[in-house]
């Protein structure tokens, strides 16, 4: 038997083994309560919006793997302007103004500014989804917005992950 995954929707630091987590966690055998303790602690930067779990399970071993999401932007946008809903009128009402800084500080651990070109052409790199849901969001703002072809994002947090190795074959550079 492989591995079963669980994908709920939660409420971020509030979750619970009430549904929708308990009755899927429960029959796999995992510890329930452990379960949403380790969600909760990595949700909690999420009060108040609704963040996609996925709980994977080896039920053979109960042991549980978890994947946390990234609230829809439109929520993470409403959280940052301290609001409880956006515009009732799209396009004809503004509900508050963000900078790119602060929206891609949003999504500091998949975006980054790449360059900043002018006072009105800002460059950003990173995760396709994060950048995607960034650009509907301009779309709908009327906010031109496009996707440059690169071949490597050295701009963003995706460099990450190879940065150890380059360090270290850096090390072994003789100059």
């Amino acid at each position: 038997m492989g591995k079963e995954k669980v994908e709920a929707l939660v409420e971020g630091g509030k979750a619970t083994p009430a549904p929708p987590l308990g009755p899927a966690l429960g029959p796999l055998g995992v510890p329930i309560g452990k379960v949403v303790a380790e969600i909760n602690a990595k949700t909690k930067a999420f009060n108040g919006m609704k963040v996609p779990v996925t709980v994977t399970v080896d039920p053979k071993t109960r042991e549980f793997e978890l994947e946390i999401g990234t609230p829809p932007t439109t929520a993470l946008i409403l959280n940052k302007l301290k609001k409880d809903k956006g515009a009732q009128k799209a396009k004809e009402e503004i509900v508050g103004s963000l900078k790119i800084e602060e929206i891609v500080e949003l999504y500091k651990d998949t975006v980054s500014i790449a360059a900043i070109n002018s006072p009105r052409s800002v460059t950003i790199s990173g995760d396709a989804e994060s950048l995607k849901d960034i650009a509907d969001v301009l779309e709908e703002k009327d906010i031109f917005a496009r996707f440059l072809r690169v071949e490597v994002p050295y701009h963003s947090p995706v460099m990450d992950t190879i940065l150890p190795e380059f360090k270290e074959s850096l090390r072994k550079q003789e100059f």
